[in-house]
């Protein structure tokens, strides 16, 4: 068998478009592994990624819960004080009232000393009276003899 030119060309152009279609079976090939192993890749990252996010955010609901329980905490015992402080003033403003009463008790008792005193001194100038008037009496009472 002979081959023409043109047998010659067209086998050749066979050959190449062979090669050609080899060659884009085999890069068709290569390209969706490097896409699948790219995409592995990316889904890894993506993954990673999602993952660390995911726990970033539960860090934040857990500190955000923290800071809730604490709030709570102060809320509580700002209560507490407020209550406390009522107690504190309830008994200020008895203490108030005791000291009033006192006051006044104490000006009653320092009126009635000065009473007593102002008796006293009645009595003292009384008795100091009766005295003088038992000196003249017991000597009038030794001049006279039985």
């Amino acid at each position: 068998m002979k081959w023409t030119i043109n047998k010659k060309l067209l086998g050749g152009f066979l050959a190449v478009l062979l090669l050609l279609i080899i060659t884009i079976v085999v890069s068709h090939i290569q390209i969706k592994e490097v896409d699948n192993s790219y995409n592995g890749f990316v889904n890894d990252k993506v993954m990673k990624i999602v993952r660390e996010t995911g726990e970033g955010f539960e860090k934040i609901q857990r500190s955000i819960e923290q800071v809730t329980a604490q709030i709570q905490e102060v809320s509580a015992i700002s209560k507490e004080m407020s209550a406390s402080a009522a107690n504190v003033n309830a008994s200020i403003e008895e203490m108030a009232h005791i000291a009033e009463h006192s006051a006044s008790r104490t000006q009653n008792v320092a009126s009635s000393s000065e009473e007593q005193l102002a008796s006293m001194e009645e009595i003292t100038s009384s008795a100091s009276f009766l005295s003088n008037i038992a000196e003249d009496l017991q000597a009038l009472v030794s001049k006279f003899k039985i």
